[in-house]
């Protein structure tokens, strides 16, 4: 059950490193909402990675100082999470987001990539 856990962690964290990377190109900023959602559940799935790893290598006493961790991660992430929604979202601005001929390029390079 826990190679499980890790696994499906090691694939979450992977997807939310890939989302951090690329946001640029996604047209996401650090002060959107979108963003502030998945940095709450970047920082929750790195924290459960790191718990769910160890904690089948440890002692039952330091097993319940993983746990503690671990809700301390999902209360902070809830917290990263309640703050991007009270605080005022920035409205994106026409620079921020791709021009039509750049998302015509993307869907033509995608089609060429899915018809070879």
């Amino acid at each position: 059950m826990l190679l499980a856990a890790e696994a499906a962690r090691i694939v979450e964290v992977g997807l939310i490193m890939f989302l951090f990377l690329a946001s640029s190109a996604f047209g996401l900023h650090w002060r959107q909402n979108e963003f502030g959602v998945a940095l709450g559940l970047g920082m929750f799935a790195a924290a459960e990675l790191i718990t769910v790893t160890l904690i089948g290598h440890v002692s039952a006493a330091t097993a319940q100082t993983l746990n503690l961790a671990r809700s301390i991660s999902f209360c902070i992430s809830l917290l990263i999470w309640l703050g991007y929604l009270l605080a005022p979202e920035r409205v994106p601005s026409s620079a921020d987001m791709p021009k039509r001929a750049q998302l015509e390029q993307w869907n033509q390079a995608v089609l060429e990539l899915i018809s070879k």
